[in-house]
């Protein structure tokens, strides 16, 4: 019974997820299975040799047998896929990824963002963009999504709203702090290359069949970015909070370039976050430090669901 708890508890959240489903999110669900399978004939191996007059066969210590064979085998499968040498090996990254990511660390500074245009799944390498800001050090913006259902996500970047006009593109790149583009769709390239007075092409790589271009914000605004919209001081963001340290603790707001959701909460005593609007559609982080030199911000979803975005789709 406990095998089997374990098992569905592993399997039906999968079954409600509203995207696509693969077997890799199925494996953790093999482990309960083979042990609930080897608990099965276990059993059967004993009622064998009950029949048999209470003295084992040969079969049925055989039987029993397997559980430490299956644990080993076991053991030998993860150490084989752990060193990728197993029979079907994963797919490991082009030395062309290490470069970009390296050069990504150097030119994009640390308070701006890189942003992808267009969609990014299976843009780079036979993988997507979600590894990049670890190996770069650099946060990035990107529609890197797959297997939805249509309508449930906007496979295009930056939002439509702000894809209609080359104010509304400059408006999105100044009110998030992107100081790069990096562009394969050939819209936005186009688009790019007539805008000379705000873009630059600063970089090329060849991402597999994708020919991948680096444009820089030229507008006096990405010299000098932060992650604050508004104030000063410095943000250090985290897998499951935002630290912010003012530079002017009396100060009576911040704002941070990160999106408002419900369930963010301030963990600081004393001081307040709250929803800001940036215009007609995106809501940051504004914070109230109220005095304190350091203010906490962490994320609590409980069981409400993600909401999606303005324009009714999720982005990234």
């Amino acid at each position: 019974a406990i095998l089997l708890l374990c098992y569905f508890v592993q399997l039906l959240p999968w079954i409600l997820v509203p995207r696509g489903t693969y077997i890799y999110h199925y494996f953790p669900c093999v482990p309960f299975l083979v042990l609930a399978i080897l608990l099965s004939l276990d059993t059967l191996a004993d009622r064998g040799a009950k029949t048999a007059g209470g003295a084992e066969s040969a079969a049925a210590l055989q039987q029993k047998s397997r559980w430490p064979a299956a644990l080993l085998l076991g053991i030998r499968v993860a150490a084989a896929h752990a060193g990728n040498s197993a029979g079907c090996k994963y797919w490991t990254a082009e030395p062309v990824v290490a470069e970009f990511a390296d050069w990504v660390r150097e030119n994009v500074p640390e308070g701006g963002r890189l942003a992808f245009s267009g969609a990014t799944y299976n843009m780079l390498d036979w993988g997507t963009a979600t590894y990049l800001p670890v190996m770069s050090g650099r946060e990035m913006m990107a529609a890197d999504y797959y297997s939805f259902p249509r309508g449930f996500v906007e496979l295009n970047y930056p939002p439509q709203f702000y894809r209609r006009s080359t104010e509304a593109f400059l408006f999105f790149s100044r009110a998030y702090g992107v100081t790069h583009w990096a562009v394969a769709d050939k819209r936005t390239l186009r688009f790019c290359e007539e805008e000379k007075g705000h873009f630059r092409l600063v970089a090329r790589f060849q991402m597999q069949s994708t020919d991948l271009r680096v444009f820089a914000v030229t507008d006096p605004w990405a010299a000098g970015v932060t992650r604050f919209l508004e104030g000063e001081g410095s943000v250090e963001a985290r897998e499951r909070n935002i630290v912010v340290r003012p530079a002017d603790t009396s100060v009576r707001r911040l704002v941070l370039r990160y999106n408002w959701r419900d369930g963010l909460r301030c963990l600081t005593p004393g001081a307040e976050i709250a929803p800001f609007a940036v215009d007609e559609n995106l809501r940051f982080v504004e914070v109230r430090p109220n005095g304190a030199d350091e203010v906490r911000i962490g994320y609590r979803c409980g069981n409400r669901p993600l909401a999606p975005n303005f324009d009714g789709t999720f982005h990234h």
